[in-house]
Protein backbone atom coordinates (compact mmCIF):
# COMPACT_ATOMS: atom_id res chain seq x y z
CA UNK A 1 0.00 0.00 0.00
CA UNK A 2 1.55 3.48 -0.81
CA UNK A 3 1.09 6.44 1.94
CA UNK A 4 2.29 9.62 2.09
CA UNK A 5 5.71 9.72 4.35
CA UNK A 6 7.72 12.34 5.94
CA UNK A 7 11.27 11.34 7.72
CA UNK A 8 12.57 13.79 9.79
CA UNK A 9 16.86 14.01 11.15
CA UNK A 10 17.74 15.92 14.18
CA UNK A 11 21.45 15.72 15.29
CA UNK A 12 21.23 15.33 19.32
CA UNK A 13 23.78 17.68 20.40
CA UNK A 14 23.19 20.62 17.53
CA UNK A 15 19.71 20.05 17.49
CA UNK A 16 20.35 20.82 13.58
CA UNK A 17 17.16 19.49 11.30
CA UNK A 18 16.23 18.43 7.99
CA UNK A 19 13.93 16.35 6.15
CA UNK A 20 15.47 13.38 5.01
CA UNK A 21 12.36 12.51 2.56
CA UNK A 22 8.60 13.78 1.99
CA UNK A 23 6.35 11.80 -0.43
CA UNK A 24 5.00 8.72 -1.23
CA UNK A 25 6.42 5.37 0.67
CA UNK A 26 5.36 1.56 -0.18
CA UNK A 27 4.11 0.33 3.04
CA UNK A 28 3.41 -3.21 4.18
CA UNK A 29 2.25 -4.92 7.56
CA UNK A 30 3.87 -8.12 8.51
CA UNK A 31 2.95 -10.29 11.00
CA UNK A 32 6.05 -9.17 13.11
CA UNK A 33 6.88 -6.02 11.55
CA UNK A 34 6.02 -3.35 9.68
CA UNK A 35 8.04 -2.28 6.71
CA UNK A 36 8.28 1.46 4.82
CA UNK A 37 10.03 1.50 1.52
CA UNK A 38 11.23 4.97 -0.69
CA UNK A 39 14.07 6.18 -2.33
CA UNK A 40 16.10 9.71 -1.49
CA UNK A 41 16.65 12.19 -3.50
CA UNK A 42 19.70 11.12 -4.59
CA UNK A 43 18.81 7.47 -5.24
CA UNK A 44 19.70 5.79 -2.38
CA UNK A 45 16.94 3.38 -1.42
CA UNK A 46 16.19 2.87 2.13
CA UNK A 47 13.90 0.50 3.73
CA UNK A 48 12.78 0.28 7.48
CA UNK A 49 11.71 -2.98 9.23
CA UNK A 50 9.61 -1.60 12.37
CA UNK A 51 9.26 -4.46 15.17
CA UNK A 52 7.67 -3.70 18.11
CA UNK A 53 11.30 -4.02 20.41
CA UNK A 54 13.98 -3.11 17.17
CA UNK A 55 14.53 -1.07 14.35
CA UNK A 56 16.45 -2.22 11.55
CA UNK A 57 16.99 0.24 8.68
CA UNK A 58 18.45 -0.87 5.36
CA UNK A 59 20.19 1.91 3.21
CA UNK A 60 21.44 1.14 -0.40
CA UNK A 61 23.22 3.68 -2.05
CA UNK A 62 27.07 4.73 -2.28
CA UNK A 63 27.39 3.19 1.06
CA UNK A 64 25.57 0.50 1.86
CA UNK A 65 24.38 0.09 5.59
CA UNK A 66 22.42 -2.30 7.80
CA UNK A 67 21.36 -0.66 10.92
CA UNK A 68 19.66 -2.91 14.12
CA UNK A 69 18.87 -0.32 16.49
CA UNK A 70 17.52 -1.87 20.03
CA UNK A 71 16.72 0.50 22.95
CA UNK A 72 18.76 0.58 25.08
CA UNK A 73 21.50 -1.47 23.46
CA UNK A 74 24.89 -0.82 22.18
CA UNK A 75 25.30 -2.60 18.50
CA UNK A 76 27.56 -3.04 15.68
CA UNK A 77 26.50 -2.88 12.29
CA UNK A 78 27.99 -3.29 9.12
CA UNK A 79 28.24 -0.90 6.60
CA UNK A 80 30.02 -1.31 2.93
CA UNK A 81 31.91 1.41 0.85
CA UNK A 82 33.99 1.68 -2.16
CA UNK A 83 37.01 1.56 0.47
CA UNK A 84 35.92 -1.83 2.00
CA UNK A 85 33.61 -3.06 4.82
CA UNK A 86 33.35 -1.78 8.20
CA UNK A 87 31.63 -1.98 11.39
CA UNK A 88 30.21 1.02 12.99
CA UNK A 89 28.80 1.14 16.81
CA UNK A 90 25.90 2.49 17.71
CA UNK A 91 23.85 3.25 21.31
CA UNK A 92 20.32 3.48 21.10
CA UNK A 93 18.38 5.37 23.66
CA UNK A 94 14.74 5.78 22.79
CA UNK A 95 12.62 3.53 20.55
CA UNK A 96 9.10 3.77 19.79
CA UNK A 97 6.71 2.84 17.10
CA UNK A 98 3.15 4.21 17.07
CA UNK A 99 0.54 3.19 14.39
CA UNK A 100 1.76 6.13 12.12
CA UNK A 101 4.79 7.10 13.45
CA UNK A 102 8.27 5.74 14.76
CA UNK A 103 11.41 7.36 16.56
CA UNK A 104 14.50 6.30 17.22
CA UNK A 105 17.49 8.57 19.17
CA UNK A 106 20.75 6.90 19.04
CA UNK A 107 24.46 7.40 19.11
CA UNK A 108 27.28 6.61 16.69
CA UNK A 109 30.29 5.84 18.38
CA UNK A 110 33.82 6.90 16.65
CA UNK A 111 36.23 6.33 19.69
CA UNK A 112 37.32 9.43 19.67
CA UNK A 113 36.03 12.27 22.30
CA UNK A 114 33.25 13.41 19.66
CA UNK A 115 30.00 12.09 19.01
CA UNK A 116 26.91 12.23 16.78
CA UNK A 117 23.46 11.36 17.79
CA UNK A 118 20.39 12.09 15.93
CA UNK A 119 16.71 11.57 16.24
CA UNK A 120 14.87 10.02 13.13
CA UNK A 121 11.22 9.95 12.93
CA UNK A 122 8.91 9.12 10.60
CA UNK A 123 5.17 9.25 9.90
CA UNK A 124 2.51 9.23 8.22
CA UNK A 125 0.58 11.85 6.51
CA UNK A 126 -3.18 11.93 7.30
CA UNK A 127 -4.25 15.08 5.68
CA UNK A 128 -2.40 18.50 4.10
CA UNK A 129 -2.74 20.28 7.20
CA UNK A 130 -1.00 17.90 9.12
CA UNK A 131 1.56 17.38 6.09
CA UNK A 132 2.09 21.27 6.69
CA UNK A 133 2.40 21.18 10.30
CA UNK A 134 4.58 18.37 9.99
CA UNK A 135 7.08 20.04 8.05
CA UNK A 136 6.56 23.28 10.11
CA UNK A 137 7.19 21.26 13.01
CA UNK A 138 11.43 20.82 11.49
CA UNK A 139 11.74 24.27 11.21
CA UNK A 140 11.84 25.30 15.39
Amino acid sequence: MQKKIMVRHTHRYTNERAILFEGIAMCEDFDTYREYRYSEKDGTKVVMYCYEDHIQIERFGMIHSCLNLYENRTTKNPMESVYGTFDIEMTTFAYRREDRYVMVEYDVESGTEEKDGFIIELEEVINEYNWESLKGSNQR
